[in-house]
């Protein structure tokens, strides 16, 4: 089972949660952290650990972080733990396939599959549908 925090600036991260509930209902191993323009770099760093540590009974952890280079990313890079993957840039269709994935891989294969995902739902909409004219 894979343990998602999803980490962010700002109501970004109840967002995505809330996103993902519309869509496929309650989600117990979703746990969000929400960073505001106040907390001290200590205080990011313990939310986020104790966001990973709710997750204990997932066998994978997935961190998905708002932009790489901001304070949580920073946060994240401080726990330094090869059992946890931790991807910047997400979005809802990376955290929607992350929730529906049954299989147990590889973290290196499961950041593939992720990243691949989130810039596949990257897309130009007009010249999406222009094209199939």
């Amino acid at each position: 089972m894979i343990g998602v925090v999803v980490a962010g600036h700002g109501i970004w991260p109840r967002a995505m949660k809330q996103s993902v509930e519309l869509i496929c209902g309650d989600q117990k191993n979703i746990s969000i952290v929400e960073i505001n323009d106040i907390e001290t770099a200590d205080k990011i760093k313990e939310k986020i650990s104790y966001a990973v540590e709710k997750l204990d009974d997932c066998e994978t952890k997935v961190i998905l972080l708002d932009l790489f280079g901001g304070s949580p990313s920073h946060a994240v890079v401080s726990l330094n733990n090869e059992n946890i993957l931790a991807i910047t840039g997400a979005n809802l269709p990376m955290l929607l396939e992350l929730v529906n994935i049954n299989d147990s891989m590889e973290l290196n294969v499961l950041s593939k599959k992720i990243i691949e995902i989130g810039r596949f739902g990257i897309r130009d909409i007009f010249k999406e549908l222009n094209s199939m004219l």
